[in-house]
């Protein structure tokens, strides 16, 4: 959808209920930080939440999809003049050498998903489209296939482990495309017709037999260096350095791979760990520059990951939306409810749940809303102080509201060896069918056991020492192993936000954390 008022952008509306499909994307591009404007890539300007939609604001492609672009009129393949050909691969190679120095892979190279921002003589290209990519960490592996057919390499066909060099085999498919015009590169395969191949059968012979697009240009060169990106080993296969060497004859420049700890905000920290015992992530972060104001937020994913990671796509967006027509402690309410409401919406439908903290600065006041027992320290030099009191059904008002609701609050019960049942572990929550079993009295999500586990938030206006030392906000994998003296100590001594973020993971592992454990550190002018 184009803006009038913004012809340079193209707005991107996604239904929340289907805004998880799109979420990795932003995760993406959080991660790229100014690499994401670059040249080479297409920009994601800026995002936003509706009462019904996931909004995202790209740059406007005015001539649209290479693969349209490099055909005629009629559709017909027409093949740029060499020299074009190579500015626009050599273009596509530095971007996605910058991409891969980074961590990111794009997982779905092709000519549809690269734009072209101008014509004539020299066009200007960008890579789009990043719903599949993903950050790898250097020495990883991916199991779960993914692409589009004609560019997936032989091991993704083939099930087999994978990285960085997919994309690799997919720019060789890429080269095939631009020096031939937008031609198909199997116009043998899945049409339909009598004689062609299943896209089973084609599958089997790139992985058996070495299948590969014919090659009809001239350039002799540029069809030895395609050949080399679709080797079947992966270690045959050139770098995007070295591909973009061996179309201009530069070198590029060494870019250092960014630290994946961190957000990029001057005077934030962030750092997380999965713990020891823990077999997946849970927690989430999120941190937003909403106009006037900065949003903070922790969310410690309940039986699973789904509405914390929701969550912290989400809630920020739709709080950033109602700050601009209402005072924050109002804000922090109907985000809340908003986040609650499009949870339920989801497809498939959510049964997970999740804390949430979240932090709002203004220019003249500093609000804190929470469900749940993600614990805020504010740490002056003065004596650290806890913001938020735990929902926790140990708390006589919070079970009393657990009753009144239809809920019960009892203790787990276990068995002895003499075979009588007995009172075990904390005090948990129950809903009215005896399901559940959550050591909570609020969080989002968890429909299952709604109105029991209340949503609704507890909203404070944090004191003015606040506004001095620094705010920490944290899952309770922190809080669990570590003394607020101790994580007083830490923030007090290091040198940046970041420095106390990194430092208190280390010590949170050094404790033998069991629990995943999540930080943000946010430096506080006086």
């Amino acid at each position: 959808m184009r803006d009038p008022a913004r012809p340079e952008l193209i707005w991107k509306l996604t239904p929340w209920e289907k805004a998880e499909d799109v979420m990795p994307e932003l995760d993406v591009y959080a991660r790229l930080g100014a690499f994401g404007r670059s040249e080479g890539l297409v920009a994601l300007r800026e995002v936003a939440g509706t009462a019904d939609h996931l909004a995202r604001a790209y740059d406007y492609a005015p001539h649209g999809e290479l693969a349209r672009f490099l055909r005629d009129e009629r559709g017909e393949p027409r093949p740029p003049e060499p020299t074009v050909t190579r500015g626009i691969l050599a273009q596509i190679a530095s971007a996605m050498a910058g991409l891969h120095a980074r961590g990111i892979m794009h997982r779905d190279l092709k000519a549809e998903n690269v734009l072209v921002f101008a014509d004539g003589p020299d066009p200007e290209v960008r890579i789009a489209d990043f719903d599949r990519a993903i950050a790898l960490p250097p020495g990883s592996r991916l199991h779960e296939p993914v692409g589009s057919l004609f560019h997936m390499a032989p091991e993704l066909l083939a099930w087999q482990p994978y990285d960085h060099r997919v994309d690799v085999y997919a720019f060789g498919i890429l080269i095939h495309e631009v020096a031939n015009g937008g031609a198909r590169p199997f116009p043998q395969v899945a049409t339909g017709l009598p004689g062609t191949m299943t896209a089973e059968e084609f599958g089997a012979k790139v992985k058996t037999q070495g299948l590969r697009p014919d090659w009809r240009s001239p350039d002799l060169e540029l069809r030895d260096l395609a050949y080399r990106c679709l080797a079947a080993d992966p270690d045959q296969r050139p770098d995007f350095a070295e591909i973009h060497r061996a179309l201009t004859g530069i070198s590029l420049p060494v870019t250092p791979v960014q630290s994946q700890s961190g957000c990029g905000v001057q005077g934030i920290g962030m750092a997380a760990t999965i713990g020891r015992q823990r077999p997946a992530m849970e927690d989430a972060l999120c941190v937003l520059d909403a106009g006037g104001y900065q949003i903070l937020a922790v969310f410690d994913g309940l039986r699973g990951d789904r509405a914390s990671r929701f969550a912290a796509h989400s809630l920020a967006l739709m709080l950033k939306d109602a700050l601009s027509r209402e005072a924050p402690a109002a804000a922090i309410r109907h985000a809340f409810v908003g986040v609650q409401a499009r949870l339920r919406r989801l497809d498939p439908a959510v049964t997970s749940g999740t804390t949430a903290t979240v932090v709002v600065i203004g220019p003249e006041s500093v609000d804190i809303g929470w469900t749940g027992d993600s614990p805020a320290w504010s740490i002056d030099k003065v004596a650290p102080s806890p913001l938020i009191r735990a929902h926790h059904p140990t708390s006589e008002p919070e079970a009393a509201r657990v009753t009144a609701a239809g809920g019960a609050v009892r203790r787990e019960t276990r068995m002895m060896d003499s075979g009588e049942m007995v009172p075990w572990g904390p005090l948990r929550v129950y809903g009215a069918d005896g399901a559940g079993g959550i050591a909570l009295t609020r969080a989002l999500g968890l429909p299952a056991l709604t109105p029991a586990i209340s949503h609704e938030p507890e909203i404070l206006d944090l004191p003015p020492a606040a506004s001095t030392g620094c705010l920490v906000l944290a899952s309770d994998g922190v809080g669990e192993v570590l003394s607020v003296e101790r994580l007083a100590e830490i923030c007090t001594l290091a040198t940046t936000p970041q420095a106390a973020a990194d430092a208190i993971m280390e010590e949170v592992l050094r404790l033998g954390a069991p629990d995943n454990a999540s930080v943000i550190v946010r430096a506080m002018t006086g």
